[in-house]
């Protein structure tokens, strides 16, 4: 078949997908602005190109960066098939493009949910070319690189009280709160099996305690009357690799570009987002150092955005605030467990030493979180 008769067929899937280029190019002609080409197949003058960037990142849906050219132009556009349980993730992106347009994440485009009849999809603004290349993305954050993570949060945090039913729009979604609890006891069984000496029996008691199901949606849980705060939007998965970075060369470190995967957003506790940042994304010195700095931060933006709330006033007090991050903290235990065991070839111990960052990062959360 020669290039011209490929093009024009338009019958080329988008990778292992059922939507087809065809059917892309329909697509954007309706919903994206910056498609400007229309829909006749025949405009492309290069063979479309579609690259799964998803493996290996532990992300369980395929993602493809598609490259379309027109003559000189060159447009790019990513695709996440998702399955049912993206079904959340869709509805915040088609929420975050008309209420948080400020929100550093991809643009949204277009969303399918899945269902029995039909694979689901989202399309989006394609950030590979800007994503920062050759770091490793369990290198741990300064205050700098999170400060601008936690602005975000408390935003989105605030403007949240002002939708409608929210904790009936956006509840716990049981089977994710389910799989966290078995994820976080498998891996504890798993890392007691390298007879690590601080990673003692009363440890691992402890952390299949706050793994049961009743106390997990307990961690996650706002406690209103206790905390001050109503529950709000919380993305509840917020590990590293749920972050995009982007670098200059005139930059010593990368800076924020986005925050992906929004699948496991639900109304909870205003302080769950932070906890898992600082303490599953940051080495545990700098933590130490740096903590008291970011919670003054977090609260100071609080006092600032809770400006934004129409309906209701927000009246947390700063020790308020500490004490809720300090609950969160616990449940911060579960995701750094994982990382660690899910991660080994992230986890590698330098030369002459006996742990890698991520093992040592666990060991410093956990003498904060249940002490020495």
């Amino acid at each position: 078949m020669s290039l011209n008769e490929n093009i024009i067929s338009g019958d080329q899937k988008i990778g292992d997908s059922n939507y087809s280029i065809k059917w892309l190019l329909q697509t954007l002609n309706v919903y994206d602005e910056q498609w400007t080409f229309g829909e006749d197949i025949r405009v492309l003058t290069a063979l479309p190109q579609d690259v799964l960037i998803s493996k290996d990142i532990g992300n369980t849906s395929n993602i493809y960066s598609i490259r379309l050219t027109v003559g000189d132009r060159v447009y790019h556009v990513a695709a996440k098939m998702i399955a049912s349980a993206h079904n959340r993730e869709l509805a915040f992106y088609r929420l975050a493009s008309e209420k948080f347009k400020w929100l550093h994440c991809p643009r949204f485009i277009y969303g399918e949910e899945m269902s029995e009849k039909q694979e689901g999809v989202v399309l989006m603004e394609d950030f590979t070319g800007r994503c920062a290349k050759g770091i490793s993305r369990f290198k741990g954050f300064s205050k700098k690189q999170v400060l601008p993570i936690v602005e975000d949060l408390v935003r989105i945090q605030c403007q949240s009280l002002n939708l409608p039913k929210l904790e009936h729009t956006y509840p716990q979604i049981n089977s994710i709160v389910q799989a966290i609890s078995k994820c976080a006891l498998m891996s504890s069984n798993t890392l007691a099996t390298r007879n690590l000496s601080w990673f003692t029996s009363d440890i691992i008691e402890k952390i299949a305690e706050n793994a049961q199901l009743e106390n997990l949606l307990s961690l996650y849980y706002p406690q209103t009357e206790k905390f001050g705060m109503p529950p709000v939007l919380v993305h509840a998965d917020l590990w590293p690799g749920n972050l995009l970075w982007e670098k200059k060369d005139d930059e010593e470190e990368p800076k924020m570009l986005a925050i992906l995967d929004w699948q496991c957003l639900h109304a909870g506790s205003f302080t769950t987002d932070l906890a898992v940042l600082i303490g599953v994304s940051m080495d545990g010195e700098v933590r130490r150092k740096e903590e008291a700095a970011i919670l003054e931060y977090f609260y100071q933006k609080l006092q600032e955005y809770k400006k934004l709330v129409n309906d209701m006033e927000v009246n947390v007090t700063f020790e308020q605030f500490e004490n809720s991050y300090r609950k969160s903290l616990r449940y911060a235990v579960l995701p750094m467990v994982m990382t660690v065991v899910c991660n080994p070839k992230e986890d590698v111990p330098e030369k002459g030493k006996m742990e890698g960052i991520l093992t040592k990062r666990l060991k410093l959360l956990l003498e904060d979180v249940f002490g020495k």
